[in-house]
């Protein structure tokens, strides 16, 4: 396959086209150092290549003259008998850039559950040029703070963490060039760690017919706006904390959080929710399934003496973008929580404790028990269940 490189008229003399790399099965014995020079098609010596293999430009190039330049460069090994190799390379020059890139700015909410949050991908940067043959490169110019947790791919403008993400606020400047206009872009990265108190003041919307793209790019913030408005708190304060999609459908479940002025956070008035899920249903186009929160809505409520509450899943991750904003949440379920008497209880050698679980059929709910024992035999029956159903033992 020939490399086709596009260049610009008027590029600077000495800037690079194209890192030639070399593989050789003699090496180390036969190998390098290699040698390189353009064996043809650089009779006007418009290019030149270092013993390095950097291939670069050494006249100006003009399109009018020359709109295609093919290079043959020559590759010799330091063996006896030296060996060669041919590579073809293809310069199409362009017209000289008019235009200046255009990027979005992006911002990316994160939420994480206290596990290590490293060397990933966590957005990527949009960006197009009017000028058709431009090829833009993207560079990290700062970030705030000045910690290096960050990099930008050159090529195509994904933005990694490198290194561990504390919770807070990093602020990236990153440009994008097309060898002539430069053009600078910010990045905002949210972070924030929520506690088992937080989520458990929060509500998560089961919403019909969307996929997570589409309730981003066209319902997230007529959703906040409308939300915040009939509860009477402010549109900023009301955040979005996990995102997930059921498999094989189309039903989208969002966990929202009130967070005042950025800080603690503090329940929801969900006393006023039955009324005012039927507007937004109405205004915004939206089908609610259902509503989960730690209180009582219509059927869901948790049992006497139990409390609904989140848990979330660190080591399952969900990633969804526009162009302008990306959020990766932690999968979540409300499960209840129903404490038990946390008096102690003794058994004799012919004793056992029998806990009844009812539930209705279809919910189809996980269930979780947990208990202190402390044993005197060396020998005994920890927990049983019967052939009806499965579970699942956790020793501490």
């Amino acid at each position: 396959m020939v490399p086709y490189v596009p260049r610009q008229e008027g590029e600077a003399i000495g800037s690079s086209i194209l890192q030639l790399v070399v593989t050789d099965r003699d090496t180390p014995h036969n190998g390098p150092p290699f040698t390189f020079h353009i064996a043809s098609g650089n009779e006007d010596r418009r290019f030149h290549v270092d013993q390095g293999g950097l291939l670069s430009i050494s006249a100006p190039l003009k399109k009018k003259i020359k709109p295609q330049h093919l290079l043959k460069i020559q590759v010799t090994d330091s063996g006896h008998p030296p060996l060669s190799s041919i590579c073809v390379v293809k310069i199409n020059v362009t017209e000289q850039s008019k235009y200046p890139p255009s990027v979005m700015p992006l911002e990316v909410f994160i939420t994480t559950t206290g596990d290590t949050f490293s060397n990933r991908v966590i957005g990527k940067l949009h960006a197009s040029d009017q000028d058709l043959h431009d090829i833009l490169n993207y560079k990290l110019i700062s970030e705030s703070p000045g910690l290096s947790r960050f990099s930008v791919d050159l090529v195509d403008g994904k933005i990694w963490a490198d290194e561990d993400l504390k919770p807070g606020l990093y602020s990236l400047n990153v440009s994008v060039s097309d060898g002539k206009f430069s053009v600078w872009a910010g990045v905002k990265v949210h972070v924030w760690k929520p506690t088992q108190q937080a989520l458990d003041a929060g509500l998560t919307l089961q919403l019909a017919g969307l996929s997570p793209e589409e309730f981003l790019g066209d319902h997230w913030r007529g959703l906040q706006r409308s939300l915040s408005t009939a509860l009477g708190i402010t549109r900023q304060d009301l955040h979005l904390v996990s995102l997930q999609q059921q498999p094989n459908s189309l039903v989208l479940e969002v966990l929202l959080l009130w967070r005042p002025h950025g800080g603690n956070v503090e329940p929801l008035p969900t006393n006023r929710l039955a009324g005012i899920i039927a507007d937004i249903e109405d205004s915004l186009g939206l089908s609610v399934l259902k509503v989960h929160h730690n209180g009582c809505l219509g059927t869901e409520c948790p049992r006497r003496g139990c409390r609904n509450s989140v848990q979330m899943r660190g080591e399952r991750l969900s990633h969804y973008a526009t162009a302008r904003a990306g959020f990766i949440t932690p999968q979540h379920t409300w499960e209840s929580v129903c404490p038990c008497n946390e008096s102690a209880v003794s058994f004799d050698g012919n004793g056992y404790l029998k806990y009844l679980y009812q539930t209705e059929a279809e919910e189809n709910q996980n269930f979780r028990l947990s208990l202190r024992i402390k044993t005197f035999q060396q020998q005994g029956v920890v927990m049983s269940t019967n052939a009806t159903n499965w579970g699942s033992l956790k020793v501490l």
